[in-house]
């Protein structure tokens, strides 16, 4: 029940409304500091959130956003990194599935794994690098067949050679874990 209301809070968060909200949207628009947490609202989440998933919002600031949700890894906070993954927004696409990929791959490998499937095979050569370094991070069997399975598609010589790499690596890994 607790994260049933945790994403009804998260999804309720007001678009450009409140004055947490702008002070967030100041912070990552600013390229002279670092964006500080502590100083933010009690519900920065929610913020960052709606800043991220605001098509409105400046590219880097909703990349800033995407980045920062980093900072909370909840199942909640997930879900909303997977549904960024399909952004018509290039930078978003590629923060999202580093991010998702990076710090939660661990805490919710099968979401990860699906929601960075498709992104292998995007249009974008950065999203497809930024999904296999991402997908690198998820120790599954599933997760080594996908990116295996790209090689035989894959046109960017740099990109099929990290991916044999990485799948290489994670296989020896999961070998290593007993997995």
């Amino acid at each position: 029940m607790l994260g049933l209301v945790l994403t009804l809070t998260l999804s309720a968060a007001p678009l450009r409304q409140t004055a947490a909200h702008d002070k967030i949207e100041a912070q990552l628009a600013s390229l002279d500091a670092p964006l500080d947490l502590s100083t933010l609202s009690p519900n920065p989440q929610g913020e960052l959130v709606a800043i991220a998933r605001d098509p409105s919002e400046h590219t880097f600031v909703r990349q800033r956003a995407v980045a920062a949700l980093a900072h909370f890894v909840t199942p909640e906070i997930g879900v909303e990194l997977a549904g960024l993954c399909g952004s018509a927004q290039q930078s978003v696409r590629t923060t999202a599935a580093y991010v998702l990929g990076r710090y939660f791959s661990a805490s919710m490998a099968d979401q990860v794994f699906a929601a960075l499937r498709p992104l292998l095979a995007d249009a974008n050569l950065a999203v497809r690098t930024q999904a296999a370094r991402a997908m690198s991070f998820v120790r599954s069997a599933d997760a080594v067949a996908a990116l295996t399975q790209r090689l035989s598609f894959e046109t960017d010589p740099e990109l099929r050679e990290f991916i044999f790499n990485r799948a290489r690596q994670l296989q020896t890994q999961l070998v290593n874990l007993g997995l």
